[in-house]
């Protein structure tokens, strides 16, 4: 027994977890030992020494030498004589036909260069661009772009940051040639220039590549810990609920559940917490008063605990002002920090006042802000600090108002201190969780505008479609084809960025893409240096790491690693990676699959291009695009469920039965191989069956899950797909059989006939159709079937005409109350034993009793809002009579579904055969769905083993035991057959099939709710999985 609420009251949180990482008071240096012990095979450094706080001096200026006229480079300048694996000579063409040859300077004198191109020769510049038009001896320096065309010029080209540049801008480190023809390909962490070059060789394919890094030069690092953490669970609060039957008032506690009230995290945990919050270590650094502070970056990750179970954490970094009374001379001397200095401004004294003007520092303090308060001469110091929210649903990037509203009241222009407990207790408990009923939840934290929905747990859970649009954008048509063949393949993957927020966005969407498979291996899509062995992993992999991995390591010498460079689009397959193609698919599927993500990435491209105009005439308008954006994005979810449904839409045909012959055996990988339409892709198909997430799809196959309803959805959609291509071929003249044998057995690749084959259950249509149209509903909980367009819109949920997902179904949750002493969850508790955010600072502890006991109030006044106490004797109270209280019990689990659809659900009939059509409007239907029905009714082999195994026991030991088995056997049958009985009493006693439900039903569910709550009270507990609640009735 487990729910006891009338209303739809989640026990799930947000989040459980809010952490402060960053340096402790006393701070150790970041041990490499570790890193280097685990990681010896692929450590870069020939002494096998570990720095991380060391960053490549940036590039600051770039010459071109002319060879020919025997030039020589200017003193500290370095030049590029040979290819990247100096396999040959580099040299570039001149228009005059004279050898040049790029040379290049590093340093720290002037502002570094950003980005280098070339352009043709009457091309407008850019701002900050220039253009290398001589060489160092003031000869021309006019490139040949083609061979044999006087007119083809064009000149090597750079751009520089501005003068007040920030530590964590991108600048150019380094610059390499390679020659295509002589194998050379492009280093990793490096990104290729288009331009053909023309030098000497005829033959030669010659092309520049150059590196990008911050500018990072003086800091500090250390071992980061959590300096602050804190841990909500529903079990702190123990609400309870009411009820009144018989006279007598029942009292029970709300449903808890004991592994949620447990930590989630010991204390290995919560070190290797810190560790992704800060992968490069806990740093103090410092920078120049002429640049502009660091700004702060949002980034999510997936931890996983010592009991194996995945989180989900949204986590904010951001630097504030170092108190320089903690320097010393070692950390001056790696901050380039003058020591005296340091030592005048602990004790007080302004000497350095005289290294500035007043209108200078008046300068200085308006750029640095907050920072201001940690200068030490010409220098400014900042430390690195994380907030982080750890929570067990996928929310993406939801968090990041919330994070960056606690950052901003410390160190944004509007500072203001605020109860840190308040707000914390707001977000952990007051926000409620969203759900089908209510699948946005919205929040305006002074301007930080929080839009909550439905957390990812699979696929077709989240409505947005904007998360695809972007990874479309970013990826290009062309790699996400790639990254779909590697998936489906399992291949190990290495994925790099030096953003961390679009490194990980990316990973988490392109495992959604291969849809209804699941990646079930190895899954790290931000992974910190302490764990970086795990790329030496011989079983396959999906990981995301930092482009800086390069500095510091190379890849395993097994070379069966394939790397993805999101930032340049670099593809670079694993040696004896065997699908480097995407045409190793299906050709029917991968054109149009292709064709779709082409169409969908020039829209985005007309949409980007909109929005860069507008920015040039000072228009924001991005929000005027969401809506475009998220409809591109949800039409490339479609292309890509359709893709997967014509890939695997005969996989049913070849799923065995469990027999005693061979129980491990669920699937006929052989056949289906050999069923494949095409020859050239027979490889892909036996490469997919091998993997592991086709073991688990087959296992889920043939179980009841949670995924049961998602997959008969998936079904539904192939049945769709088949009806679909028998319309066009009937249409067309083709003589089609009965049994629909002209769909290819593996891929439905453009749906040529397969000869010869037999058919060894029904057919595929006509297993999946329902009724006598062959049209295949969705059942409910599965997100949506198949529509009648051809992308199969329906597959998607509707997701972009808002067919399950409303705005009239939001809500909107106010703030705390700016004034705490009126805020009336807070009027009796002194306002001293808050804790409240500083200026320039984030508390690094908090109260954690008052926490606690706000989220105690919060649960509390949350129940007594959501559950009235209920009279069963009064109708007058509890309008039992009504309709409006019985939808409120027989739908109000599932009013989270659509709220104005009264479309009736159907199972395949392959699992039940069509049961008998509800009256609509009765609430049956949507009150406990055909699906949900199937799922309780059917068991799986291991449940039906444990049954019979328990019954045995219970029978031979007689009495009381073998009694309570039965007593418990006849209420699960009773309560499984009850929505068919009052469906039953509503077709026969209603006067209308949209009215309310009539006084027969009405009066049978008043002795229900009295059973239900005599069996609340008892021991009885039926073996079966049903929920015996109103909400169930």
């Amino acid at each position: 027994m487990r729910e006891m609420s009338l209303k739809s009251n989640s026990p799930d949180l947000l989040a459980e977890y809010f952490a402060v990482c960053g340096l402790p008071e006393e701070p150790t240096p970041y041990d490499v030992s570790e890193i280097i012990r685990n990681g010896e095979e692929i450590v870069l450094s020939e002494s096998k020494c570990l720095d991380f706080s060391r960053y490549s001096t940036p590039i600051v200026d770039i010459q071109l030498i002319n060879l020919s006229q025997k030039e020589h480079p200017p003193d500290g300048y370095q030049l590029i004589t040979e290819t990247v694996d100096g396999s040959a000579e580099c040299s570039l063409q001149s228009r005059a036909g004279e050898d040049l040859c790029i040379c290049y300077r590093r340093g720290y004198d002037k502002p570094p260069i950003g980005d280098i191109g070339l352009v043709d020769t009457n091309q407008r510049l850019k701002a900050n661009s220039s253009n290398i038009t001589h060489t160092v001896g003031s000869r021309p320096a006019v490139l040949m772009k083609k061979r044999f065309l006087p007119n083809s010029n064009m000149y090597f080209s750079y751009s520089r940051l501005p003068k007040n540049y920030g530590v964590d801008q991108l600048a150019l480190t380094d610059i390499c040639v390679i020659l295509k023809n002589k194998g050379e390909v492009c280093p990793l962490g490096y990104k290729e220039l288009p331009q053909k070059l023309v030098c000497p060789s005829l033959s030669a394919d010659m092309h520049i590549c150059y590196k990008k890094s911050f500018v990072k030069r003086y800091i500090a690092t250390y071992q980061p810990e959590v300096l602050m953490w804190y841990h909500v669970c529903p079990g702190r609060s123990q609400p309870q609920t009411t009820s009144i039957l018989d006279g007598h008032q029942i009292t029970a506690p709300l449903p808890t559940d004991d592994a949620l009230a447990e930590p989630i995290f010991n204390s290995v945990d919560i070190a290797t917490l810190a560790n992704f919050c800060l992968p490069w270590g806990a740093a103090i650094e410092s920078w120049s008063v002429e640049q502009n502070p660091p700004r702060s970056v949002f980034f999510t990750f997936v931890v996983t605990n010592a009991a194996y179970q995945k989180f989900h954490g949204s986590a904010l970094t951001f630097y504030e002002p170092y108190d320089v009374s903690r320097l010393d001379r070692d950390r001056c001397y790696r901050l380039d920090v003058d020591p005296e200095l340091a030592l005048l401004n602990k004790d007080g004294t302004a000497a350095e006042d005289d290294l500035f003007t007043p209108e200078e520092l008046v300068r200085i303090e308006h750029r640095q802000g907050v920072f201001a308060a940690s200068r030490v001469g010409d220098r400014v110091l900042g430390v690195t600090k994380t907030i982080c929210l750890v929570s067990r649903f996928d929310f993406n990037d939801a968090f990041r108002p919330f994070l960056a509203f606690l950052e901003s009241c410390c160190f944004g222009p509007k500072a203001r201190p605020i109860p840190l407990e308040r707000y914390l207790a707001f977000m952990l408990q007051e926000i409620p969780f969203p759900d089908l009923c209510c699948p946005y939840v919205l929040v305006d934290l002074d301007g930080y505008h929080m839009r909550l929905q439905i957390p990812f747990e699979n696929y077709m859970s989240s409505p947005s479609g904007e998360p695809y649009a972007n990874l479309l954008h970013r990826i290009g048509s062309e790699l996400c084809l790639q990254l779909i063949v590697q998936l489906l393949t399992e291949q190990k993957l290495l994925f790099i960025s030096v953003m961390p927020d679009f490194l990980v966005n990316t990973i988490q969407q392109l495992i959604t893409l291969i849809h209804p498979l699941h990646w079930v291996l190895v899954y790290i899509p931000l992974i910190h240096m302490r764990c970086i062995h795990v790329i030496q992993s011989p079983s396959p992999y999906l990981i995301g790491v930092d482009s800086r991995f390069f500095e510091f390591f190379c890849l395993p010498s097994d070379d069966d690693i394939t790397v993805i460079d999101l930032d340049t689009r670099l593809f670079r397959p694993a040696i004896n990676n065997r699908f480097t193609d995407a045409k190793c698919l299906p050709k029917g599927p991968y054109k149009r699959l292709k064709s779709a993500l082409v169409e969908n990435e020039k829209q985005l491209e007309e949409i980007a291009k909109k929005i860069r105009e507008d920015e040039k005439l000072g228009v924001k308008s991005e929000e005027k695009y969401t809506n475009h954006i998220c409809l591109v994005g949800t039409k490339v979810r479609r292309a890509c469920f359709s893709f997967m449904a014509e890939l695997l839409q005969d996989y049913r045909e070849f799923l065995l039965p469990v027999t005693s012959k061979g129980r491990e055996l669920l699937f006929d990988s052989e056949e289906y191989v050999k069923h494949a339409p095409e020859r050239n892709c027979q490889p892909f198909y036996k490469a997919l069956v091998e993997t592991q997430l086709w073991a688990d799809f087959v296992r889920d196959l043939n179980c009841i899950s949670e995924r049961t309803p998602e997959l008969e959805s998936f079904d539904n959609c192939i049945a769709q797909l088949k009806q679909l291509r028998l319309g066009r071929h009937r249409q067309r003249g083709f003589a089609v059989d009965d049994d629909c044998s002209q769909v290819s057995s593996g891929s439905g690749g453009d749906g040529s006939i397969s000869d010869g084959r037999v058919n060894r259950s029904h057919s595929a249509l006509s297993v999946l159709t329902n009724g006598a149209g062959g049209s295949t509903n969705s059942p409910r909980g599965s997100i949506g079937g198949a529509q009648d367009d051809a992308s199969l819109n329906g597959g998607l949920i509707g997701l972009g005409n808002g067919r399950l997902f409303n705005s009239e179904y939001s809500k909107v949750v106010d703030p705390p109350d700016g004034v705490l002493e009126m805020d009336p969850l807070c009027i009796d508790l002194p306002m001293n034993q808050f804790t409240w955010t500083g200026n320039a600072h984030f508390p690094e502890a908090i109260n954690s009793a008052l926490l606690d006991q706000l989220c105690s109030r919060i649960a509390q006044r949350t129940v007594a809002h959501t559950v009235e106490p209920i009279n069963m004797h009064n109708p007058s109270t509890t309008s039992l009579l009504s309709g409006d209280f019985v939808d409120s019990m027989g739908t109000c689990a599932d009013s989270r579904g659509t709220p104005t659809n009264t479309q009736e659900f159907y199972p395949p009939a392959k699992h039940l055969p069509p049961p008998l059509s509800f009256v609509p409007g009765n609430g049956v239907p949507e009150a406990l769905g055909i699906a949900k029905l199937n799922s309780l009714l059917k068991r799986t082999q291991q449940e039906t083993t444990d049954c019979l195994v328990n019954a045995t026991r219970r029978r031979d030991l007689g009495g009381y035991l073998w009694a309570e088995l039965l007593l418990s056997e006849v209420y699960s049958l009773w309560f499984l057959l009850l929505p068919a009985f009052i469906a039953s009493l509503q077709q026969r006693y209603s006067d209308s099939a949209t009215g309310p439900v009539c006084l027969e039903a009405c009066y049978f569910l008043f002795h229900v709710v009295k059973m239900f709550l005599r069996l609340w009270d008892s021991v009885l507990q039926p073996v079966d999985q049903v929920i015996l609640s109103p909400a169930g009735v």
